[in-house]
This record gives structure tokens, C-alpha cells and sequence, in this order.
């Protein structure tokens, strides 16, 4: 996940406090801390250094993030100061998974930690070891681009089919899957999938979690809709077995819409199953014909 060009509120993982300045308001020379709460002058923005690397600054005033001294070193307090543009105030973002990461001056080896070891109210932020513990974990909530959604163009994803050469109809078990398509069991049942969920959301930035449904498109088909759906349900993933009866002499093909989300995980949208028989849908079309008139999603931020 990249913080460069985005503009977030910066918070612990480990006890969802946010990064303040101290006394509340970024000025020469005012320490780092955690605190409750979040507002718009508390927002910060990463400036491109290049090579993945970036400078941390205040959004809604012109300080940079320094170190205490000058230079990033072990119990180094973490501070605003004037806007300077120098390769020691250089930071990268290490994956932590899930969206999160840690923070680390660029080229050395010390992440920021919470001075007494937990990200608590009023604990400053200083430079430590380069240690890889969840407590040191940050999450961005990002702000603007992001929250006015991401679209995503949905697909039809087979669910099952079979190629009945024969005159008679035939009667199949087969498995049917709604939520993340790697969780598919061979049996009915229902799976725990709430880190997928999370791991999606963080990619995207809604740290809170994330909403999918169907951009508002007007005149689009029955065929064309699906139902929304959001992190929390997608916390699990539900395999049903089911008896299908498949027509004689026909090629029968049973779809749901889907969509691939970043990190290649797929999940299929709640909604009707879409029955094609050789190849066409009850009113005639084609798969690509259906999917090229479907309205994106919309992926954004869970209140």
C-alpha cells in the first residue's frame, strides 16, 4: 500500500488513537503524540521523495515531520518543523499486511514507537528499534480521492455447468458460493473470512471497512443487476450443495457476478444465479453482451 500523494489521518492499529500534534495544532517545534479523536487540521499528507521513499507533512500547515536533533536516532522525539525538503527527513512505509505498516526513516534501521512502549494518550512519538511488532503497527484513513469511491467493472464467474449430450435430463450435486471465491468448500458450510475482508479494506485505504454496490446507472436490465454488499458480511464466506437439474441435449452454464479486488481476491455479489443455455440467456444474449451493459461498482468507505 502506498501513502505517496494521499492525504490520511494517521493512527495506531493497536488502539485506534490518532497522531496529533501536541497542544493540538501543528507549530514550529510541537511533539508527536497519540490522542483521541480526529479533525481536518489533523490530517497529513506524503510528499514524493522518489523510490518509494516520502516526506510526512501537516495538510493544513507547512511543517514537515523532523527528528528531534535533526537526525533520525534511537529515542529521537518525532516533531514539526520548518519545510525542508532533505533526503534525512525521508520515511518509507514497510507492509505490515491487512493495510497496515510500520514507519521508518528511509536507509536506517529504527521504527517509529510510542515512547513507554504502547500507543496510550499523550505517549510521544520517537525513533526505536526496527523491531516487527503489532503494537507498533500504524493504519492510514485516507481522505478525498478515496472516499469518493473506487469504481470496479463486476464479471460473471461460473458458478457450474454441464454439457448434457444426452436426450434426458440429468439431476447434479453441485457447490454454490457466496462471498470470497477462494474459500469454496467441497461441502455446504461456512467459512471464517473476516481477515480477507480486512486485508481488502486496508488495501484500499477504509480502514473501518468497505461498501460495494452497483453505481446508479439508468435504464439497466434485470440481467444487469446484483445486490450490494459490504466487509461485514463478507466476514464469512457460505459453500451450499445443491441439486441441479440440467436439460437434455443443451449446454447449461450457472454464473453469479463477481469482482476482483486488489490482492486477487474474488467475491461473488449477492443476487439471482444467471442461466445460460448454449451460450445465450433467456432473453438471448451473450455473456459478454450482459457483462459489457453492467453498471460498475462502487467501492467505498464503511460509515
Amino acid at each position: 500500500m502506498s501513502l505517496i500523494g494521499k492525504t490520511f489521518y494517521l493512527k495506531s492499529k493497536a488502539t485506534g488513537l490518532y497522531v496529533h500534534p501536541q497542544g493540538g495544532t501543528a507549530k514550529l517545534d510541537t511533539y508527536l503524540l497519540f490522542h483521541p479523536g480526529k479533525r481536518e487540521d489533523l490530517l497529513f499528507q506524503a510528499v514524493n521523495g522518489g523510490q518509494g521513499r516520502f516526506w510526512l507533512k501537516s495538510k493544513s500547515r507547512d511543517y514537515y515531520v523532523h527528528t528531534q536533533g535533526g537526525h533520525a536516532g534511537h529515542d529521537k522525539l518525532l516533531l514539526f518543523h520548518q519545510a525542508v525538503q532533505e533526503t534525512r527527513l525521508l520515511m518509507e512505509a514497510v507492509d505490515g499486511g491487512g493495510g497496515a505498516f510500520w514507519l521508518k526513516p528511509a536507509g536506517k534501521n529504527h521504527f517509529i514507537h510510542p515512547q513507554g512502549g504502547t500507543a496510550k494518550t499523550d505517549a510521544k512519538l520517537l525513533w526505536n528499534d526496527a523491531t516487527r511488532e503489532a503494537r507498533l503497527l500504524f493504519q492510514a484513513e485516507f481522505v478525498g480521492s478515496a472516499n469518493s469511491g473506487v469504481e470496479i467493472k463486476p464479471f460473471l464467474e461460473l458458478m457450474y455447468g454441464y454439457d448434457n449430450g444426452g436426450g434426458e435430463p440429468v439431476t447434479l450435486e453441485k457447490t454454490d458460493v457466496t462471498g470470497f471465491t477462494s474459500a469454496r468448500s467441497s461441502s455446504s458450510e461456512t467459512k471464517n473470512t473476516a481477515n480477507l475482508a480486512t486485508e481488502v479494506s486496508g488495501s484500499y485505504g477504509f480502514a473501518s471497512g468497505f461498501n460495494l454496490e452497483a453505481k446508479v446507472t439508468a435504464g439497466v436490465s434485470h440481467e444487469s443487476s446484483y445486490g450490494r454488499t459490504n466487509s461485514r458480511s463478507l466476514s464469512s464466506t457460505t459453500t451450499e450443495k445443491v441439486n441441479v437439474t440440467f436439460p437434455g441435449s443443451k449446454l447449461t452454464e450457472h454464473y453469479r457476478w463477481a469482482v476482483q479486488l486488489k490482492g486477487g481476491h474474488t467475491i461473488t455479489l449477492p443476487g439471482s444465479i444467471m442461466v445460460f443455455t448454449n451460450g445465450k440467456s433467456r432473453t438471448g444474449k451473450t455473456k459478454a453482451q450482459i457483462e459489457a451493459a453492467a453498471p460498475p461498482c462502487v467501492l467505498t468507505a464503511l460509515a
